[in-house]
């Protein structure tokens, strides 16, 4: 019977774990990159029905809700 060893040279005498490592030093990577953007939460009706708008309009939906925002805000400043 053969011995079934891996024949990739990053996964045989114990590459996995290398791999794993690699991985792991990513994801906290990642973790460390702050990101520009936050999210929002919508009831399910609401997001369904901007959705639906914004496909039907063209619009990019984060960039239509963006600028609701910001008008509102500015709207806001002015009084």
């Amino acid at each position: 019977m053969k011995d079934l060893k891996p024949t990739h040279p990053q996964i045989s005498d114990g590459g996995i774990g290398a791999i794993i490592e690699r991985v792991q030093k990513q994801q906290a990577k990642a973790m460390k990159v702050k990101s520009n953007y936050a999210m929002m939460q919508l009831p399910k009706e609401i997001h369904t029905a901007l959705k639906q708008y914004c496909a039907h309009l063209g619009f990019n939906m984060s960039g239509f809700v963006s600028a609701l925002i910001r008008q509102a805000l500015s709207n806001n400043k002015k009084k």
